[in-house]
């Protein structure tokens, strides 16, 4: 016959401390196992998402060139085609014209109360007009600075 060795009230308390410990750790990793699915299933539909987008970027710019060569074709029917440098200044003004409403977004306070007393915002035919000069003269892309109109003079009752 064989003798089961008893145990002390607190080697039972240790092992039950230490069967609660395993049970907890598993159900750690099966919680992390059930995470890790989800994730992998989002990583797929995420990259099945941007595949799609792509495909549909590649239509749009292929439909947009397909779209400026018949507008080019018919202006050269016309006689009203323009020169690729035209096509080129258009563009560059139209990347540096957006640039300026990101920066006009970004660096002008949002509201007229928070502006500085005496200085008014810029007039958009003032920036274009700046734009056009810089672009025209050969700057290119701006050189970081903010475009500010002259500094106007009141007349003698304080008004603009």
């Amino acid at each position: 016959m064989r003798l089961v060795p008893t145990l002390s009230s607190t080697q039972a308390a240790r092992l039950v401390s230490l069967k609660t410990q395993i049970e907890h750790s598993i159900r750690k990793i099966e919680n992390s196992n059930v995470l890790s699915g989800k994730v992998r299933k989002d990583e797929d539909r995420q990259k099945g998402t941007v595949a799609e987008l792509q495909r549909n970027l590649a239509q749009v710019e292929a439909l947009a060139k397909q779209a400026e060569d018949e507008q080019r074709r018919l202006s050269e029917k016309k006689g009203q085609a323009l020169s690729e440098a035209d096509l080129a200044e258009y563009r560059q003004l139209c990347v540096a014209c957006s640039s300026l409403a990101c920066i006009d977004c970004q660096a002008e306070p949002s509201s007229v109360a928070a502006r500085p007393a005496g200085k008014p915002r810029p007039t958009r035919s003032f920036q274009m007009s700046v734009l056009r000069s810089t672009v025209s003269a050969g700057a290119g892309r701006r050189s970081g600075r903010r475009l500010r109109p002259a500094r106007r003079r009141r007349n003698a009752s304080g008004g603009r």
